[in-house]
């Protein structure tokens, strides 16, 4: 499994592999890399290997293979550092021996270092991200929780866009795959994280990244327990220090009598 690793600073993709990871897993996972890349921006990563980790089976093998060439080769000057953070001694042999052929700076942290990595990572990031800023517009997104309104972790009250943006608008996404076949039937958790990642690819495709989500809209049909759903956004999604604005309405139906949840999503990216 590969998730997202949130709250790092700015300009720096984060993922955390565990268990045996799948093509399909290791595809998403690439999906934020190439959007950046079309963005024409710096990739600067941090991985991180849970304790269970046993490594890609097959067909992520191969998907690493194939990246090797189109982003590894072709994007080569686009890598400027990658955090590899393990404790596990395989993979350091590893990195070792054939670290010399990654693209970009490769560096080896223990567990027990991870906000070291993430500070390496930094230095190279926040200095790219100024110069972009130096040859953009102005702008801003501020997410506010106003005295007098109820405060929650999971959300923000209100999102204040200014300077020049571009939003951008993502459909009601339901739990179906690119073949259009439903995922998850019965499974509000199998659902929520297959629209979750529909939204990813949505957002990648338009240029942006999860970072830029200002508002959520959630439908979720009646009798449905929210704890797994939520749980599978939190697991997918990660804690943000400043999540989005939110509106979550229970449903009597969706479009299909197998959809549990549907959610669409604004955001807003640099112009």
């Amino acid at each position: 499994m590969i998730e997202d690793v949130s709250g790092l600073p700015p300009g720096i993709l984060g993922f955390r592999a565990s268990g045996t990871v799948t093509s399909d897993e290791y595809r998403q996972m690439m999906v934020p890399i190439y959007a950046a890349l079309e963005r024409s921006e710096k990739l600067n990563i941090y991985f991180e290997l849970a304790d269970d980790f046993h490594g890609l089976d097959w067909g992520a093998l191969v998907q690493d293979l194939m990246a090797a060439g189109s982003v590894g080769l072709k994007h080569r000057s686009s890598w400027q550092r990658m955090a590899l953070v393990t404790d596990k001694g395989w993979v350091k042999y590893g990195a070792g021996a054939f670290g010399w052929l990654a693209p970009g700076e490769l560096r080896l942290f223990q567990a027990t270092a991870r906000d070291e990595a993430r500070a390496w990572l930094a230095e190279t990031a926040s200095a790219q991200m100024m110069a972009q800023a130096s040859t953009a517009t102005d702008s801003r997104v501020e997410f506010l929780n106003p005295d007098g309104l109820p405060r929650n972790p999971a959300f923000s009250n209100v999102a204040v866009v200014s300077g020049s943006v571009r939003t951008i608008y993502i459909g009601g996404q339901d739990a179906v795959d690119a073949e259009g076949n439903i995922v998850g039937v019965g499974d509000i958790a199998a659902q929520t994280e297959q629209v979750l990642s529909n939204l990813r690819t949505a957002l990648a495709a338009a240029g942006a990244g999860p970072e830029h989500i200002v508002k959520w809209n959630v439908l979720i049909v009646e009798g449905q327990d929210f704890t797994p759903g939520y749980a599978a956004f939190q697991r997918v999604w990660g804690d943000r220090s400043n999540p989005p604005v939110i509106t979550a309405a229970v449903v009597k139906g969706l479009a299909h009598p197998d959809f549990l949840v549907e959610i669409d999503a604004i955001a807003v990216a640099p112009a």
